[in-house]
């Protein structure tokens, strides 16, 4: 039983990590685009937090499964933001 819950507890350490290191991409893209904003920059923008295969795909935000790696693109386009870095 003992090592049952040491198991758990492994489990909850790993997704708490996890959750930890995607809001830092996430906090960390969210700046560049009131930087963006506060500088004149025009409403359409998208952000990009992650790597890997998509979680989920809005109009402003993608997320993806991994927590390594974002970026930030002024004017809503990823495909166009990619090329720039």
């Amino acid at each position: 039983m003992a090592q049952r819950n040491g198991f758990m507890y492994e489990v909850i350490r790993i997704l708490l990590i996890w959750l930890l290191c995607y809001l830092s991409v996430l906090l960390h893209e969210l700046g560049h685009t009131q930087g963006y904003r506060i500088s004149g920059g025009k409403p359409e923008w998208k952000i990009r937090a992650g790597s890997g295969p998509e979680l989920l795909n809005t109009a402003e935000f993608a997320f993806c499964l991994l927590p390594v790696g974002g970026y930030f693109t002024p004017g809503g386009n990823l495909k166009q933001g990619r090329q720039n870095l």
